[in-house]
This record gives C-alpha cells, structure tokens and sequence, in this order.
C-alpha cells in the first residue's frame, strides 16, 4: 500500500511541475512584417475555436519541421456556425497585423489585446496551403502551446 501511495504521490508531482513548466515557456514577441502570406490554391479552415491566455506556438509542416511563416491577424465580430464561411467573419478584409515566425516556426503574439482573432498563416512562397484558425485571446482560456502543421499544396 505504501508503495503504491508514493507511486501516485510521485506522479502528480511530475504532472503539476511539467503542467508549470508548460505554462511559463518564455514567450519571445514576434516581429511585425508588411509582407503579406503566399499560398498554393487551397485554404485549410480549422472548425474548433481555440481559447487562450496567449497566442503562442509553432508552425510546422505534417513532418515535425519548424517552418518560416507569416500569420496574418485579422479581428472578428463573432465566430458563428461552422457552415458559415471563415472569410466572411473578417470585420476588415486587410490584416490588422502580419508576424513572422522565427527560424523555427515559433510566434508569441504577445501585443494583441483581448478579443476575437481569425489568423490566416502561410509563408512567403506557393508550396503550402493557406491556414486559417480561430483564436479567441481571453482571460481564463487556455495556457497551451498551439501548434499548426501547413500542408503541401497543390
């Protein structure tokens, strides 16, 4: 019984330290561009809407590699159904920002305020298909490294 109790004890410690060091990733801003995102003929539109404390993460493409990227942020009024198109939630149809993605592939968008995002990631060439994601950035959302794989296109 003893051992089975310093087991488990010993398993939530590693889950809380692993959960804090989750949380406390160093969030290095990412750079403001004017260039816009190039992408082959197709979008991939995400359905589920990601609530987060911040938007942080990594672009890769489907085999792990951390991939220069552009995300273009553009604020929404709402986020709708999912029959309704991602495009049409756009309040502005020009970005409200652009960002680069380091070396790596990682962002922090650490500047946004608080609200409804859709970001349309791509990079500055025709090989990968357009991303589009919904973010809302709030207060009690979730603290979770996001991370998006863009496609070959076609």
């Amino acid at each position: 019984m003893n051992c089975h109790r310093l087991c488990f004890a010993a398993l939530a410690a590693i889950i809380v330290v692993g959960s804090a060091l989750a949380q406390n990733i160093k969030c290095v801003p990412s750079k403001e561009t004017s260039i816009s995102a190039v992408g082959a003929n197709e979008t991939v539109v995400y359905s589920d809407v990601h609530r987060v404390v911040r938007i942080f993460g990594q672009i890769t493409d489907t085999s792990e590699k951390g991939l220069d990227s552009i995300i273009e942020v553009y604020p929404v009024g709402s986020f709708g159904s999912s029959r309704v198109p991602a495009s049409s939630m756009i309040v502005d149809k020009r970005p409200f920002r652009n960002y680069m993605t380091d070396g790596n592939g990682r962002f922090c968008l650490a500047d946004l305020r608080q609200g409804k995002y859709l970001l349309k990631i791509g990079t500055d060439r025709f090989a990968y298909k357009f991303l589009v994601v919904s973010v809302w950035l709030k207060k009690g959302g979730s603290r979770k490294v996001l991370k998006f794989h863009l496609n070959v296109g076609t």
